[in-house]
C-alpha cells in the first residue's frame, strides 16, 4: 500500500504514541500531519516552527513508517535510527508506533 493509497478515501492508521511517560492509542487520519493530529487530540507534544526546520518536534519511530514532506534537519543516519519530524510526517503503513524522548 502506498502513501497516496492511505490518504485516499479518508483512511486511518493505528497510532501508538508514548509521550511524557504515558501511552496513547489513536486512529490517525492518513491525510493529516502527525503534529496537527496530536494537538487536535489535546496532547502537548514539543514543537516550535511547524515548518520542518527547527527539530523541536522530533520523535523516534519505533514501528511502521511515515513520510516527511520536508526535512532539512536530519541526515540519513538519523533517519535510519528512526528520527522524524512530527510537523512533516504522514503515515505510509497501517500501524505506526512512536516515542517522544
Amino acid at each position: 500500500m502506498t502513501a497516496s493509497d492511505l490518504r485516499a478515501g479518508g483512511r486511518t492508521v493505528d497510532l501508538s504514541v508514548e509521550l511524557d511517560g504515558e501511552t496513547y492509542e489513536f486512529a490517525w487520519p492518513a491525510d493529516q500531519k502527525l503534529l496537527n493530529f496530536l494537538l487536535d487530540q489535546g496532547l502537548d507534544p514539543p514543537y516550535s516552527c511547524r515548518e520542518g526546520i527547527c527539530s523541536a518536534c522530533e520523535f523516534k519511530l519505533v514501528d511502521g513508517e511515515v513520510e516527511m514532506e520536508n526535512n532539512v534537519v536530519f541526515e540519513q543516519d538519523d533517519i535510519d535510527e528512526g528520527w522524524r519530524l512530527a510537523c512533516q510526517s504522514r503515515p505510509t503503513t497501517d500501524a505506526v508506533k512512536i516515542i517522544y524522548e
